[in-house]
């Protein structure tokens, strides 16, 4: 499951084993209680921004399974990941596939031709270009604003290795992060 926390308006996006992308809009409060301790009080509104269907559409239903990792790009439209694709739910609520296909592979490439293993996440830094781990290929992708994919680390060999960037080996990397450096930080799940 994908949650991002973003700090106006305590928004929550989550994602995974849900078939959904829900927002939640919230005020938190906290309440102590004499002999409970601290109790979270809150008002919440969810409301489902995509579910699991047979067509695009404005906050209607999407052709796509379990989301996985989900992010804000610059936009402020939100990216997720389902299996070997990346999409993004504009601010209108529209569906569109930023990369990847249905088809399992290892190719970089523009958009719909890049080939992904299995995605375990994304991050955007702060020039727009989109990174995901690519689990199934044991490496790290990178979309540029073109749309461009290109391998960034690893070799797509199982492994563990460090080194230069395409020289390094993974084991099914997972999580990722981009500092404000645009140094890249990777969970690596099998290692």
């Amino acid at each position: 499951m994908g949650i991002i926390i973003r700090e106006l308006f305590w928004e929550f996006f989550l994602g995974g084993g849900l078939m959904e992308i829900l927002k939640i809009l919230g005020v938190l409060g906290l309440v102590w209680g004499v002999f409970t301790g601290p109790v979270l009080h809150d008002e919440y509104t969810v409301t489902t921004l995509v579910t699991q269907g047979t067509e695009d559409g404005v906050r209607m239903k999407s052709p796509f399974g379990s989301p996985g990792s989900v992010v804000f790009d610059r936009d402020d439209s939100i990216l997720f990941l389902v299996g070997n694709q990346v999409l993004k739910v504009d601010v209108k609520g529209r569906v569109i596939p930023v990369a990847g296909s249905k088809d399992r592979g290892f190719m970089n490439g523009m958009r719909s031709d890049a080939k992904f293993g299995f995605l375990g996440g994304i991050a955007v830094d702060r020039d727009g270009s989109i990174f995901v781990s690519d689990k199934g290929n044991h490496c790290v992708r990178k979309i540029d604003k073109d749309g461009q994919v290109t391998t960034v680390a690893g070799n797509g060999t199982k492994g563990f290795a460090d080194g230069a960037a395409v020289a390094a080996q993974f084991n099914g990397p997972s999580g990722l992060a981009v500092d404000s450096d645009g140094s890249i930080i990777v969970v690596d799940q099998g290692n």
